[in-house]
């Protein structure tokens, strides 16, 4: 009796430091979650990743918060499914959106501060002070010797020429101090071939004179003074005195450049201090407001060829949706007949095309449609005695693309029909029978009725995808053939997604620009967005409407 009494009382006070540790353990995981947070956000803020680093700091503090507070336990079986809903679909929505109010491009990737840095860090040769020079072996060392317009001799002391590089290493360079001899050199000087074979270790030396700018090879036989090329204008130099202290003095052509905030690029300034159309690169990031939205809409040649390309992308997911459902439809009532015999069989040779991997059969079709190899060709000059253009003419790679979709997609529709088929009651179809109702009657009034509210969802979720899909086109036609009189990159079976694709590869325009390819992603997004709630509302508004005639 003692012995349970003793481990009755004990119990609650063991319970008690087992509950204890367990809090210790999840509040020191939440304080390393926290200096983790810390720790990268001081480097995110180093590296100017900004809007990572507030998605790091909103996941940190999150992530603690439901450790630390017991009262958020329930939270934490679906936060795991929140961070996920937001890094996969919310944060790059908003990341997109957040580049299209900016010039982000290849021509604009840096910071301000950054492009200043640059620029103040490119020098120019000034070649009216060149040096010619010799080299000459001093036992396994070399020895500079050079010689300036007015006879003036500079040596170097003997030194080991720098290793070269390895493929993924920038050149280390090498200073040398350069003085002033009188001394002939030792011996005579390395043959021209010679020097060819040492000449990127000889780029990698900077001669340096006291006083003096250092001194760099050019050529192969001249060593030239590298010169800052640009300078940080100072209040005494500036060429307007209202102008502000970010402009910048080009030394080599003695011109002042100032930033330019709306093209994010430093440019020349004329004698009245506007921005002519003379830049330097790389430019920077800055704010552009709805430009690249406006800019969509303002190219000239490209306006018409991306109206084409609209066109074209709702006719393909249109016709796309429309063609899988029908053949799909076609081919489930065709197997869902007791009359059919082998059905198995016949459904398992359907699926295949489902079955294969989708880049594979594109491949396939790709040879077959080849004009002058392809199978098809063959065929048609055989019983007709013509060859198509399949990837020349703009209607017949559409025709093309359109029937290779077919053949990608209708298993997949086949599959839903024969679904939804079963599961309509053989009464109706008896009781129509016996009315003698035809198969077009029994379509219309028994089979599509009762199909439509749940294959609506599906077409609506299909037509989305056609409509980016990406990897049909890509693959096969590569977006080809090009369209005509217009000056950008553009083909006439393109979607969208791929006019996108093309400006952020730098396809289209000959450079990448994420900011116009971020301000089309918005427009596409909010156009698939509104179809889909326009048929998702339609849908919804004909069932009511269908269940108030049957009530």
């Amino acid at each position: 009796m003692t012995i349970s009494t003793s481990m009755t009382l004990s119990s609650p006070h063991s319970s008690s430091n087992s509950l204890s540790f367990k809090r210790f353990l999840v509040l020191l995981l939440a304080g390393g979650i926290l200096l983790s947070v810390a720790y990268a956000l001081v480097h995110l803020y180093a590296m100017g990743e900004y809007a990572i680093a507030i998605v790091t700091l909103i996941l940190g503090l999150s992530s603690a918060y439901l450790l630390y507070d017991q009262a958020a336990t329930g939270w934490r079986f679906i936060y795991p499914a929140m961070v996920l809903v937001f890094l996969l679909m919310l944060f790059p929505i908003v990341y997109s959106v957040t580049i299209a109010f900016t010039n982000y491009s290849s021509k604009n990737l840096l910071t301000y501060e950054r492009t200043v840095s640059y620029l103040l860090e490119q020098t120019y040769a000034e070649k009216a002070e060149r040096l010619r020079f010799s080299l000459h072996a001093v036992g396994e060392q070399h020895q500079l010797f050079l010689k300036d317009k007015h006879g003036n001799q500079f040596a170097t002391a003997p030194f080991n020429l720098p290793d070269k590089p390895k493929d993924d290493e920038l050149a280390q360079l090498m200073e040398l101090p350069l003085q002033a001899t009188s001394e002939s050199p030792p011996n005579e000087a390395l043959k021209m071939r010679d020097v060819i074979k040492v000449r990127s270790a000889l780029k990698q030396l900077r001669l340096t004179r006291e006083g003096e700018a250092p001194l760099s090879m050019l050529g192969m036989r001249e060593f030239l003074p590298l010169l800052p090329q640009y300078e940080v204008a100072s209040d005494t130099n500036l060429p307007l005195p209202d102008r502000s202290t970010d402009l910048l003095l080009d030394k080599q052509s003695n011109r002042y450049l100032q930033a330019n905030y709306d093209t994010g690029f430093f440019a020349y300034l004329d004698e009245k201090g506007d921005f002519t159309d003379d830049i330097v690169t790389p430019g920077f990031v800055t704010q552009v407001g709805f430009a690249n939205f406006l800019d969509v809409f303002g190219m000239a040649e490209e306006r018409w060829a991306l109206l084409k390309i609209t066109l074209w992308t709702i006719s393909f997911a249109f016709l796309t949706v429309l063609m899988q459902f029908s053949l799909g439809m076609l081919l489930a009532s065709i197997l869902n007949w007791h009359r059919i015999k082998g059905q198995r069989i016949l459904r398992t040779l359907l699926i295949v095309p489902f079955a294969v991997p989708g880049f594979i059969s594109i491949m396939i079709f790709r040879a077959m449609f080849n004009t002058d190899f392809g199978e098809v060709n063959a065929l048609l000059e055989y019983l007709f005695g013509v060859k198509l253009d399949w990837y020349y003419n703009p209607w017949l790679a559409k025709l093309q693309v359109l029937l290779v979709n077919l053949w990608l997609g209708f298993p997949y529709f086949m599959l839903l029909c024969m679904g939804m088929l079963k599961s309509i009651p053989e009464d109706l179809y008896e009781a129509a029978n016996m009315d003698g109702a035809g198969t077009w009657y029994k379509l219309r009034y028994i089979t599509l009725p009762m199909i439509i509210k749940p294959i609506v969802p599906l077409l609506i979720l299909s037509f989305t995808f056609n409509f980016n899909n990406f990897n049909v086109i890509f693959l096969l036609t590569a977006g080809g053939p090009m369209m005509e009189n217009v000056s950008a990159q553009i083909g006439d079976t393109q979607l969208l997604i791929h006019y996108i694709y093309g400006l952020v590869k730098g396809h289209t325009l000959g450079y990448e620009a994420y900011g116009l390819g971020s301000a089309l992603s918005a427009y596409l997004f909010l156009f698939i967005a509104s179809i889909s709630l326009w048929q998702f509302w339609l849908t919804r508004e004909k069932t009511k409407s269908r269940e108030a005639v049957e009530v």
